[in-house]
């Protein structure tokens, strides 16, 4: 049988063992000049759903090239050190040949009694595809009692962080709505920094960043419930992120037509998703959510009778202190400090009101949000930067600790003499700590 046959009816079961990490298989390929620098630039950047899909598309275009490409991807797959430990799976194949499973499979005659009815009777075609069909099905088993077993042998409680061990992490979804088609909504320039801005980060963090530019309504829509019915089996995380015009609990489609932000999540409960069950879901959303804006508020300073109490109190748990002598010298600095100068250091920051549920918008709710036409949003742009500096970072900052520094940052500032103030919200019931992979 010639090569490109062998890798046309053992595709499947390829196609399921490359993807537990696409990009080696694709710079190992590129390596030994089976595809050249431009098609590995292009296989590279193309846009897919899943990890399969790229993969996919590396085998198809190894085919097309012909008998010899075919013969050369086979010899790699089964001499290459680094891609056999990689890919383990592939010592039970049997790339030489036409059957793919580590146990036989018998291939009944077209004449067998206990064969289909004559009209549908199976090729030798149709068994290797129910045996690719068959191990595919046992691998994925198999990764997922790995994966538990790793869990159970690793460092973090079970119960206290969500567990990160897929390569890719999972995918992180980009709607990216730019232009308008009608004339009640503007353009949002800029928009394309934020996407540049998310696309590296959420790849440097080990996700599959997929963007859709320009969606209207139905099509956003549809591309979300066809995203929450893949199988997120093999993927730890999933980042939504929505750039667009908004008003009170809704975005907007080009079509200026709203959906609304509970049709942004619905496709990905547990019902929906059974393979999301358990895992973490990020929405991200860059919306303005009405057309009110939020104002600064001055901390009221203490009175005089206000501020001796307050000293008395200090100094009383500083004399219980066995540090007592250390604690009063700093307890002295912070009582030089005029609680006046203090007020008006901090006359800029908003009143701050703390909502704890799914992460989600960039303002509270009927207020605007704010993008630079030349540098992108305020928000998108501080979580990206937050993002940067917590997987950095040797502590295990978790994305609630990231995105409580996000809220104080853009908070800071003061845009067009407005505040802004983004409004996450969780449903977490365990700690997400995002690093480089």
């Amino acid at each position: 049988m010639s090569a490109k046959d062998t890798v046309r009816r053992n595709k499947t079961a390829i196609v399921a063992t490359l993807s537990g990490d696409r990009m080696l298989i694709l710079n190992k390929v590129h390596e030994n000049n089976l595809i050249t620098d431009r098609e590995y630039k292009n296989l590279k950047s193309i846009e897919k759903e899943d990890v399969e899909g790229h993969v996919v598309a590396l085998v198809d275009k190894l085919m097309y090239k012909g008998e010899k490409s075919c013969n050369a991807f086979l010899k790699l797959l089964q001499t290459d050190e680094e891609i056999k430990a990689t890919y383990p799976e592939l010592e039970s194949m049997w790339l030489n040949d036409t059957c793919i499973l580590p146990t036989p499979v018998q291939a009944c005659s077209v004449d067998d009694s206990d064969g289909p009815p004559p009209g549908g009777k199976r090729t030798k075609e149709a068994v290797a595809q129910e045996a690719a069909e068959h191990h595919l099905t046992r691998m994925k088993l198999e990764k997922l009692e790995r994966q538990i077993a790793q869990l159970k042998q690793g460092n973090m409680p079970l119960t206290d962080y969500y567990a990160l061990k897929n390569k890719p992490r999972g995918l992180c979804v980009v709607i990216n709505n730019e232009d308008f088609q009608g004339s009640m909504l503007n353009n949002r320039k800029g928009t394309q920094v934020d996407v540049e801005a998310l696309s590296s980060v959420f790849t440097r963090l080990g996700f599959t960043v997929l963007v859709h530019n320009n969606l209207t309504a139905e099509d956003m829509r549809r591309e979300l419930q066809k995203l929450g019915s893949r199988d997120f089996l093999d993927e730890d995380a999933l980042v939504v992120c929505v750039l667009s015009h908004g008003e009170l609990e809704c975005v907007f489609g080009t079509d200026e037509q709203q959906v609304s932000l509970k049709e942004l999540t619905r496709p990905f409960t547990s019902r929906l998703a059974p393979t999301l069950a358990g895992k973490p879901k990020l929405f991200f959303i860059q919306a303005c959510q009405g057309s009110g804006y939020q104002t600064g508020a001055v901390p009221c300073p203490p009175k005089p009778r206000q501020e001796e109490m307050v000293r008395q109190s200090l100094e009383e748990v500083v004399r219980q202190s066995p540090l007592e002598e250390v604690v009063r010298q700093s307890l002295g600095e912070v009582v030089r400090q005029s609680p006046l100068e203090e007020a008006v250091r901090r006359s800029l920051e908003v009143v701050r009101q703390s909502l704890e549920e799914v992460v989600r918008q960039s303002t509270l709710e009927e207020c605007h949000t704010f993008r630079n036409v030349s540098t992108g949003s305020i928000y998108i742009q501080e979580l990206c930067k937050q993002l940067r500096r917590s997987a950095e970072s040797l502590e295990k900052d978790d994305i609630l600790t990231v995105l409580t520094c996000v809220n104080r940052e853009v908070s800071k500032g003061q845009y067009l003499n407005y505040k802004q103030m983004p409004m996450p919200k969780y449903t977490l019931t365990k700690k997400l700590v995002l690093k480089y992979v």
